[in-house]
């Protein structure tokens, strides 16, 4: 039995990941190259994900209708203001809603949990978080950008 708990912290910092092997597994870790395509598969779902959970936020916190929130956050995230950033979509893996996701259920999906170490699933849980995070800050960074300088990729 495999337990992944991810502890999000303000953008990208993710504090825990705790993996508890029932027994030791004699299994060697997978190779680099169905690491490094397994890595990405993870970082993907990540991506998903977030993009899923921001349709929430822009609901409570609608960016793109207001200049002036569109200018408080922006400035508060790129501060790292607490006030902002705690409030960004954060990591869920708890499985607490029906079809809200776990550690297990996304690597069960993508590879047999089996052929990973416990140095793997950490890293894989980390790569995750910080893709989630990433998704997260750069979408709503770019939300604000667009309301203030009218196009994406300003660097204003």
């Amino acid at each position: 039995i495999t337990t992944a708990v991810i502890l999000p912290l303000p953008l990208r910092i993710v504090s825990t990941v705790m993996v508890l092997w029932a027994a030791s597994t004699t299994t060697p870790a997978m190779n680099d190259d169905a690491y490094t395509n397994l890595r990405e598969s993870v970082m993907e779902e990540a991506r998903s994900a977030a993009v899923d959970q921001l349709d929430g936020f822009y609901t409570a916190f609608p960016l793109d209708s207001s200049h002036e929130q569109a200018e408080l956050w922006y400035e508060g995230l790129q501060r790292l203001d607490a006030i902002f950033v705690d409030r960004l979509p954060g990591v869920d893996l708890t499985g607490q809603w029906a079809d809200a996701p776990t550690w297990e259920t996304i690597l069960s999906r993508l590879t047999a949990i089996e052929d990973l170490d416990s140095d793997e699933v950490n890293e894989l849980a980390d790569a995750y978080a910080e893709a989630f995070d990433q998704v997260v800050y750069n979408h709503v960074m770019s939300t604000c950008k667009t309301m203030l300088y009218g196009k994406e990729d300003s660097d204003a």
